[in-house]
């Protein structure tokens, strides 16, 4: 369910902004993208307190603020040269910071390792990724949203400035690719328990031919219209929806309970970070070819076969994920979940 949310409000908040961005309320323009957080995490906090039951545990740890310091150095050090650089003409700064994040992160892993082994609580448990199930899966849930939000970035901006939309058309453009999304999420969710693995391999290679479609249109000379590129769209979701949604029980399935928030804090985090670095590399195919040509639509091809790019390399992290990492037999029958972190076949 947690996979089908996310994934269909990556899809959905598209149209959700155009709606927002077209009422134009009281003259603000774009704001409302921005004010509408402010009531959904109002009503969040209140929803929260209301009907989800207090969790603690029976040990309470301190926070590694140490850790947490290291580490948004860190990703800030890849993140911000990636999404300034194009724009600042890719000055030495960018290539220094780019270079500072490899030994920030190293450093980031044995002070981790270093609380660990001191008995402390580090922010991020490195020995979860000697599971062969949650390191792949976690590679494989940063590259899925790298190329989710960083495509339908440059696929609305395509639809505004090469084919005159507004906002709202723009957003209507992805109505029938949410649709789909939804559709075969919930197909994914009845399929993964049976056929484990092999649903998500055919939602790689699904969304893979989604994205060679859309470029191979686009290049081969046929027009630029919301009716060439909605069937590539719906390709697409198809197949991200037999892939994305599973993803997430792939990462986490084969986790000790007593890691379960250690391991969620890591999957939130490459969630995040990949749709950063999405929209920077992306951004920064999409603007390079657009500066080119001045042609939106070559912008978005060079894009999609960027994205092809990054689906292919999901394609081949599925098939390094174990054969059942998906679907424990301990949970297909509803039984309690297990540590089986151990049994990576």
């Amino acid at each position: 369910m947690l996979g089908v949310v996310l994934g269909l409000a990556s899809i959905a908040g598209q149209l959700v902004g155009g709606l927002l961005i077209g009422a134009d309320v009281l003259g603000s323009g774009w704001r409302p993208v921005f004010w509408i957080n402010v009531p959904i995490g109002l009503a969040t906090m209140l929803l929260a307190a209301a009907w989800l039951p207090e969790s603690t545990a029976d040990q309470a740890r301190r926070l590694d603020l140490r850790g947490a310091a290291v580490l948004s150095v860190a990703l800030f050090l890849v993140t911000f040269p990636l999404i300034q650089g194009h724009q600042a003409g890719w000055p030495g700064w960018a290539w220094a910071c780019l270079a500072a994040s490899v030994p920030c992160l190293a450093a980031f892993v044995i002070l981790e390792r270093r609380i660990a082994a001191r008995g402390g609580a580090p922010l991020v448990r490195i020995s979860l990724f000697r599971a062969r199930s949650f390191a792949v899966g976690i590679l494989l849930v940063l590259v899925i949203y790298t190329v989710v939000t960083s495509y339908y970035l440059v696929l609305s901006l395509s639809l505004q400035d090469g084919l005159g939309m507004s906002a709202l058309q723009a957003g209507l453009v992805y109505t029938p690719a949410a649709a789909t999304f939804f559709v075969f999420s919930l197909i994914a969710g009845r399929l993964v328990p049976v056929h484990g693995r092999r649903v998500l391999e055919i939602g790689a290679l699904v969304l893979v031919l989604g994205y060679a479609a859309t470029a191979v249109l686009l290049v081969s000379g046929a027009p630029f219209t919301p009716e060439v590129v909605i069937p590539t769209l719906m390709l697409q979701s198809a197949g991200g929806g037999l892939l994305i949604t599973p993803s997430l029980g792939a990462v986490l399935s084969r986790i000790d309970p007593g890691d379960a928030g250690v391991a969620s804090g890591v999957l939130s985090t490459a969630q995040q970070v990949g749709g950063a670095l999405g929209v920077a590399v992306i951004g920064v195919v999409y603007f390079a070819a657009l500066d080119q040509t001045g042609a939106p639509a070559h912008g978005l091809a060079m894009a999609s076969f960027a994205t092809l790019t990054a689906a292919v390399l999901a394609v081949v992290l599925v098939y390094l994920l174990p054969r059942h990492g998906t679907a424990p037999r301990n949970m297909r029958d509803g039984a309690t979940l297990v540590n089986t972190a151990g049994d990576d076949r």
